[in-house]
């Protein structure tokens, strides 16, 4: 806290408190509103969990662990790209218009990408089998 000590017509000295910052101790709020706090618990309990995912299903391949695994990653790298777009796509720097189509366009890629994904699993070799099958060529 800052404080001024300033003469008056007599001897004594008094403060002047019109000048006092405070200082805010708590996190910043994104714009949206609320606490992410439980957003970041979910992220880092996903970042964990895919630990645990994706060696079973490369171990056990099937559909469903294939679609577990699909829609892990597909979260994982939207929150992560997601975290990119607020941080450095900010509307005071690049505009208001810009935010909002490069927030749309990763919502468009991760929709996309979990399609594709998904798609390849039900209607092909699966993710699993596709990438154990890329582990065993071997180099002439």
């Amino acid at each position: 806290m800052a404080m001024r000590l300033c003469r008056t017509a007599g001897p004594k000295l008094r403060p002047i408190t019109t000048n006092i910052r405070t200082i805010s101790t708590t996190a910043p709020v994104r714009s949206s509103g609320g606490s992410h706090s439980g957003l970041w618990t979910a992220e880092r309990a996903l970042s964990v969990g895919l630990i645990g995912v994706i060696p079973a299903a490369l171990a056990f391949p099937s559909q469903g662990l294939d679609a577990l695994m699909a829609v892990s990653i597909v979260m994982h790298q939207h929150w992560g790209l997601d975290a990119v777009v607020v941080d450095y796509v900010r509307p005071a720097v690049v505009g208001n218009v810009l935010p909002k189509v490069a927030r749309g366009g990763l919502f468009l890629l991760s929709a996309a990408t979990l399609g594709g994904l998904l798609y390849f699993s039900y209607n092909d070799v699966g993710l699993s089998k596709s990438i154990r099958k890329l582990w065993a060529i071997k180099g002439q």
